[in-house]
């Protein structure tokens, strides 16, 4: 945890029902570093690039609605009633889903995002009678503020190789 919590600048840690219970010592006041930004349930963020774009994300430990048939029915209710942002990210359920849709009214797009975490060892699926999925343990957004399309300038992925890969090409088409 202190190397990736040095790696990553700036870093946004929501606490949800688990850190909560964690009483003394809450461990995610331990891994704050310098540029961390940490809430309790749910942080909205604004990324303002020199070039005048902002990134919006609508970071929280879950969003309120459920459907047992779409992971991301929450994500989706809050981009198309409540909000603003470019990524609308949650996990605590145990399931995943990365979707990017289009709100025609605002002429945007948005990116719709649950990660599963890394619950492999615990009984919560078994328990409920879920299957055990094997992927989406983390969402990598990479935004690149230089580029001029409204749909592509920000982009989720569920495999953070196949997102580093992509931040590099992108870098590269930028030297």
């Amino acid at each position: 945890m202190e190397w990736l919590i040095q790696e990553m600048n700036p870093l946004v840690l929501i606490g949800g029902n688990h850190d909560m219970w964690s009483g003394a010592g809450d461990p995610l006041k331990w891994m704050c570093g310098l540029n961390t930004v940490r809430e309790d349930w749910e942080a909205r963020i604004s990324i303002n690039f020199p070039n005048g774009r902002k990134c919006r994300i609508h970071a929280a430990h879950d969003m309120p609605g459920h459907s047992q048939w779409n992971s991301l029915h929450a994500q989706n209710k809050m981009a198309r009633f409540k909000g603003h942002a470019e990524l609308y990210i949650s996990g605590h359920r145990h399931n995943w889903g990365l979707a990017h849709i289009e709100d025609v009214e605002r002429k945007k797009t948005a990116w719709l995002a649950r990660a599963r975490g890394y619950k492999f060892h615990d009984t919560y699926a078994f328990v409920k009678g879920f299957e055990q999925q094997n992927f989406g343990q983390a969402i990598l957004q990479v935004i690149d503020p230089h580029n001029p399309s409204p749909v592509s300038w920000v982009q989720c992925f569920a495999d953070p190789q196949e997102g580093a890969d992509y931040l590099k090409f992108r870098q590269s088409l930028q030297q």
